[in-house]
């Protein structure tokens, strides 16, 4: 990276957050490092989210408001990757906050190396900002286009956006945009995909603000909400992995099998008899190509076993799940 400040382009997407909105754009004004592009993307929000952005506005020059209808969280993005200018782009959910010398960290690990993407580490707080875990990578560096995409789709697969600062020009002609749920994957994966370089910190620096757990019922509901949304983004997603000839895709399609596994149980309980068919027709067609391939057969022999019942035998693979559990609490 040659001898100059990088600017880096902080993106917020909004959408009726306004009770923490401030802190989260209090967490960026007040940044240690200076030379940043705050790009805020008001979202359609009916709250009082679209005056505070533009408060903000006003009271630094670096944030650039943007207001649009509502059209859900890839419309948003999409709309700042086309007017972002930094040499750096990272990501910050309104609800969330940033540790005051993120950007100056992230910047510095960024000239040392000329990394692609930098991931870094993430603290979960409750609503009274006690901080009560913490999720963080363990620091290495990954070179090769090859390599990052077995780490990726193997090992780490870790698709949260709020952990990566990457390259603007990572970001053209992103794909797949439509979607408004499971963006973060959505990127991720064609992030990673042109990527040759990435650099793991185990330095944490995102704040994320955890909502208050629902009952189990409600939260359920909501996870089994958009399941068929999400077969279709999944479909879209080995489709772009099959297109461009991306390494260790199969391995992706051992990540999708097990995440259709999951939904079956929620959905089952809900007793939605269409989903639960539609989940089970994709599992079985999905399943017969993944025992085709490498990333099948490098799985533990445990995991191929509990696959194959659940293909065989699904309604007595969630009868013992439910026991499994019931019996480990």
């Amino acid at each position: 990276m040659e001898n100059k400040e990088l600017k880096i382009s902080i993106i917020v997407p909004v959408y009726n957050y306004e009770k923490f909105l401030p802190k989260c754009l209090d967490s960026l004004i007040h940044q240690t490092y200076t030379n940043l592009e705050i790009i805020v993307v008001d979202d359609g929000s009916t709250d009082k989210c679209p005056e505070i952005c533009d408060r903000y506005a006003e009271m630094d020059n670096r944030i650039i408001v943007k207001h649009k209808e509502n059209g859900g969280i890839g419309s948003a993005l999409e709309l700042a990757f086309r007017i972002c200018s930094g040499d750096y782009v990272a990501f910050l959910d309104s609800d969330d906050h940033m540790d005051a010398h993120a950007y100056e960290e992230l910047a510095g690990i960024a000239k040392e190396t000329d990394a692609d993407i930098i991931e870094s580490g993430v603290y979960i707080e409750d609503l009274k900002g006690k901080v009560y875990d913490e999720h963080k990578s363990k620091p290495e560096i990954i070179e090769g286009r090859q390599n990052v995409m077995y780490d990726y789709l193997a090992i780490d697969t870790m698709t949260v956006l709020s952990r990566k600062m990457c390259k603007r020009v990572l970001l053209d002609d992103m794909q797949m945009l439509n979607y408004t749920v499971g963006i973060d994957e959505v990127i991720s994966v064609q992030l990673l995909a042109r990527s040759s370089k990435v650099v793991k910190t185990d330095k944490s620096f995102y704040y994320a603000v955890a909502e208050p757990a629902k009952d189990s019922v409600s939260r359920r509901a909501a996870i089994g909400k958009n399941i068929d949304v999400q077969i279709q983004m999944h479909n879209d997603i080995i489709l772009y992995l099959r297109q461009e000839k991306i390494p260790f895709a199969d391995y992706y399609w051992l990540r999708y099998v097990r995440f259709l596994r999951s939904r079956y149980l929620i959905v089952r309980s809900s007793k939605n008899n269409k989903m639960c068919n539609t989940i089970l027709k994709e599992y079985k067609l999905l399943y017969f190509e993944l025992k085709k391939s490498s990333a099948y057969r490098a799985a533990p022999f445990s995991l191929r076993i509990s696959l194959g019942l659940f293909r065989r035998f699904p309604n007595f693979y969630v009868f013992l799940a439910h026991y499994i559990y019931k019996n480990e609490k």
